[in-house]
């Protein structure tokens, strides 16, 4: 067994099922009965089976998803008091699954870890720094390359027409989005210099920031080389609220969404109609 035998759901011997990634709470039914399920004390459906050789009480993390779709499993409970011969049998059973690890590989301080591109298993029974603190003990699966980094809530309308705006352009695709209150961060790839030109043009004239720099993620999970272009990312950073009140001129953000509709109609990749709606939307003029 290797990591790729977790790239697209969880074995449970018990059930002689096999649970994807990605499905929803209700659908965890389709694979385990209701009456083996029991809920833990923060609401994460727990069931007590088989992982990897380790048995334990395992709960089903769908709460990191923003859509609440399956992205892991994990055990992390109070430590034993055998916590050295547990830590040290279990760590047995898991290189014999999954080979030594390939990201951490610390026994004397009670932490392993294996990862590729889609899951990571990090296993711990680290020592706490505070002596008051509790010792835990954890095993957990997750399934990383599920989490939906480009994702836009329905609410925020004016972001995602930017986002759909900016994948319209030849070669372009946006593939992180960041968002605080008062602060937005679009990070796309781009394997157009022509788009890109177009873009550093358009991000002068609407008054946003345009960076370039390395796309940590995929460093870490794809087998990048230094000189590979995949590595490269661009980001444009956005100032302010993203939708403007009643009656306020329009945001930062709104600004960018007026200079791309123009920028691709004047290309030909967005109707004239569509344009002056999206153009008069982002200047807040509702018809």
């Amino acid at each position: 067994m290797t990591l790729a035998s977790l790239h697209d759901g969880i074995d449970i011997p018990e059930y002689a099922s096999r649970v994807p990634w990605l499905i929803t709470q209700a659908e965890l039914l389709r694979y385990v009965p209701q009456e083996a399920l029991s809920i833990s004390p923060g609401g994460w459906p727990l069931l007590q089976f088989t992982c990897l050789g380790v048995p334990a009480a395992f709960a089903f993390n769908f709460v990191n998803h923003p859509e609440f779709k399956l992205l892991g499993v994990q055990f992390n409970e109070p430590a034993p008091e055998n916590i050295e011969r547990v830590f040290r049998d279990t760590s047995a059973v898991l290189r014999v699954r999954l080979g030594d690890p390939n990201a951490v590989d610390q026994p004397d301080c009670h932490h392993l870890m294996w990862r590729d591109g889609r899951v990571w298993v990090d296993y711990s029974a680290g020592v706490p720094e505070s002596v008051r603190a509790e010792q835990r003990h954890s095993l957990s699966i997750w399934y990383h390359s599920g989490v939906p980094r480009a994702w836009v809530p329905p609410k925020e309308w004016t972001l995602g027409q930017v986002k759909n705006l900016l994948n319209l352009l030849p070669g372009v695709e946006v593939v992180e989005v960041h968002c605080s209150p008062d602060h937005t961060y679009l990070g796309f790839a781009s394997q157009s210099l022509q788009s890109l030109a177009r873009l550093a043009h358009t991000a002068r004239d609407a008054n946003v920031r345009l960076t370039v720099g390395v796309n940590a993620y995929r460093e870490a999970n794809g087998g990048l080389q230094r000189e590979d272009p995949a590595v490269i990312l661009y980001r444009i950073e956005v100032p302010g609220r993203r939708e403007a009140k009643s009656e306020e001129s329009s945001t930062t953000l709104q600004i960018l969404g007026i200079y791309l509709s123009k920028d691709l109609r004047e290309q030909g990749l967005l109707g004239e109609d569509e344009a002056e709606q999206l153009v008069m939307r982002f200047n807040n003029h509702v018809g």
